[in-house]
């Protein structure tokens, strides 16, 4: 059997939503999420597992941690009602604005975090509808980087440095209120407290999450 990455060619219309610990799909306008896989007959291949695979979802084929089933219900992502975001919004940092009737995307952001400065860049050449915001959460970099890129004077400009591995933030302002910072680490402690705590493995799970 071939593999996907050797036969499959985008499906026109059709997104992939990656967050750390699945993959899911979305149309045009980000109206819809579809949980699932897709499967070719033509190659007999699952190539929602192998996309999965070669985003480091699952172990690759044949690796020693042994064959994941995707049999049953896939893990839906973390519910969070729409008033929690709504009382963050203001703290959050614009990565893309697709207008004000344009659904909002809210990613979960280590400047540091390789993952998900690699969804930043891939997000802005999707071409999807959709405005994406990013929620500042420390991880691989401490607290006090966090606030020096919230605090900066172009938090989106940092963000971009960053991930260009061009380690510069933009100035940070004196007068900066860090409350808001505090709000989202609150935020993020009351709905995703089943995370483990190690950072690596923490950042991996962390993802895209829609209202």
């Amino acid at each position: 059997m071939q593999r996907c990455e050797d036969q499959c060619v985008p499906i026109a219309g059709l997104y992939e939503v990656v967050s750390s610990t699945n993959l899911y799909y979305t149309d045009t306008e980000a109206k819809l999420l579809f949980v699932g896989g897709i499967y070719d007959p033509s190659i007999q291949r699952d190539i929602t597992v192998d996309r999965k695979r070669a985003l480091g979802i699952l172990p690759k084929e044949n690796s020693k941690e042994g064959h994941i089933s995707t049999e049953g219900r896939p893990t839906l992502p973390t519910s969070v009602p729409a008033e929690a975001f709504e009382e963050i919004a203001q703290y959050s940092i614009t990565l893309h604005d697709a207008g004000p009737d344009a659904p909002v995307i809210y990613e979960i952001f280590d400047p540091q975090c390789g993952w998900c400065n690699r969804l930043y860049s891939e997000s802005k050449s999707a071409g999807l509808n959709a405005t994406i915001r990013a929620l500042l959460i420390p991880n691989i970099s401490d607290k006090s980087m966090i606030q020096d890129v919230f605090c900066s004077n172009e938090p989106l400009k940092t963000i971009e440095n960053f991930a260009q591995r061009r380690y510069v933030i933009s100035g940070v302002r004196t007068d900066c209120d860090t409350a808001g910072l505090q709000k989202i680490y609150d935020f993020y402690n009351q709905y995703f407290t089943t995370m483990p705590k190690d950072p690596n493995t923490n950042i991996r799970r962390m993802g895209t999450y829609f209202i």
